[in-house]
């Protein structure tokens, strides 16, 4: 596992999850109001459709070699990754209205977040890094909103 990558877990390991969620005023979002919204929101089609496109993105950057390496790197990261998300969701629990679809998502976001370190100095995309940058500041990264243009993140 690179450094970045230990590093990005290391980070999120300590912080508290969620404490800012439903406040802060941030232009380059659009945000909800409720864990209803927020969870309606992660759950929309078309959210689930941008994360995987997003997710295949990283795949067709890299070479069939680099490829070879994705999946023992996965199963390399992903039970750590796990670990944290069922920890930091843990000790949330009081604030979160569903918690495995929580974890669902931010599992994801932060394995393709953490693969997208390991493989780098190849990827044009940031997609998943700049999302976990939510999770950072007490925020859940639940939507896609394109209107008004561009695209931007939606959160609670």
């Amino acid at each position: 596992m690179r450094r970045e990558t230990r590093q990005l877990l290391s980070d999120l390991g300590e912080l508290d999850w969620f404490f800012s969620v439903g406040t802060g005023t941030f232009p380059e979002v659009a945000r909800v109001r409720s864990w209803d919204d927020a969870l309606a929101a992660s759950r929309a089609e078309e959210w689930q459709g941008s994360r995987i496109d997003q997710a295949n993105a990283i795949c067709l950057q890299l070479s069939s070699d680099e490829m070879k390496r994705w999946n023992p790197t996965v199963q390399v990261i992903k039970p750590e990754v796990e670990e944290l998300v069922e920890e930091r969701t843990r000790r949330s629990h009081r604030v979160l209205h569903d918690v495995d679809e929580v974890r669902r998502v931010a599992s994801w976001d932060l394995l393709h977040a953490c693969m997208e370190c390991e493989f780098a100095d190849r990827l044009r995309t940031r997609f998943y890094r700049d999302t976990v940058t939510w999770y950072f500041r007490g925020h859940y990264p639940c939507g896609w909103a394109e209107h008004p243009p561009p695209q931007r993140h939606v959160i609670f």
